[in-house]
């Protein structure tokens, strides 16, 4: 069964060999402006769906035809030593947000983007990301994007 798994992830290192690092976010990044100076904005993911990239390839294929240096969001990642987490998310109203990043146990973490809705109702499209520690290949990331009321802790 464990071979079966190690398999189909495509991992050379089994969970217990692996060694998963606290979660340390280095930078994050939000915003529901289509602008020049944000654009990263413009990649190839459906709405409400995130992606784990691990290397510069991997980042260039959700912007295919894109210069990758000319977004400022991109420019200091080191993705030998960081992995970046990158997003997007509909909404029924605009929106401020910040991120935060945390381990829920040995191989699992989480990105939580914590809303604070304006009041200003009509449809937007949030665009969060956050740079952390390298993650193994085999850790388990999921993103939260919740309203800050569901937070009353931060």
């Amino acid at each position: 069964m464990l071979l079966l798994m190690i398999t189909a992830c495509g991992c050379s290192k089994t969970e217990e060999e692996t060694t998963f690092p606290e979660a340390v976010m280095v930078k994050s990044f939000a915003t529901v402006a289509n602008t020049p100076e944000h654009s990263f904005v413009n990649f190839a993911l459906t709405q409400d769906g995130y992606r784990v990239v691990q290397n510069k390839e991997a980042l260039q294929a959700l912007f295919p035809n894109t210069d990758l240096s000319t977004i400022k969001e991109f420019k200091d990642i080191d993705f030998g030593t960081q992995t970046l987490i990158i997003g997007r998310k509909g909404l029924s109203e605009m929106a401020q947000a910040k991120c935060r990043f945390s381990k829920k146990n040995n191989n699992s973490y989480v990105l939580t983007v914590d809303l604070d809705l304006l009041g200003l109702f009509g449809p937007v499209v949030l665009y969060y990301g956050a740079v952390v520690q390298k993650l193994p290949e085999n850790a388990t990331v999921t993103v939260e994007v919740l309203p800050l009321e569901v937070n009353k802790d931060i």
